[in-house]
């Protein structure tokens, strides 16, 4: 049985990471062990954010202090490739509306070990209009 919480979860991928520990045990478990989580349902909806630009916009000054210059090495930075990766921001603090539904996309099944080749999913999301 696992609590599978990790507070360096920043990615919804990170949560699989008591799936690698499962499997990194494998060997160790009996065959009829029962394995608590059993599994995960990744889901997908698509949503519209208002004003999601502003997590990278200048700020000038703010409260009365002159923070250019941080703007200015942030500005700097999203020239390296690094600024085009998704980056850890939890998006649930910022307003939007959806756009569909809540949709499976795939499930992860930990009573069997992580497979050896990518796991991957496509398809269509409907939108509700």
């Amino acid at each position: 049985m696992g609590e599978p919480y990790f507070s360096t979860s920043l990615l919804p991928w990170h949560s699989l990471f008591f799936w690698y520990c499962r499997t990194a045990v494998a060997q160790l478990l009996h065959p009829s062990a029962t394995i608590l989580p059993r599994a995960a349902t990744l889901y997908i909806v698509a949503v519209e954010f208002r004003d999601l630009w502003r997590i990278r916009a200048p700020c000038g000054t703010c409260e009365g202090f002159d923070v250019s210059p941080m703007d200015e090495m942030i500005q700097r930075s999203l020239d390296y490739r690094e600024s085009l990766e998704a980056e850890p921001h939890p998006l649930w603090e910022y307003p939007c509306h959806a756009l569909t539904k809540p949709c499976p996309v795939l499930t992860f099944d930990f009573t069997q070990c992580v497979p050896e080749q990518p796991v991957n999913s496509d398809g269509t999301v409907p939108f509700t209009g």
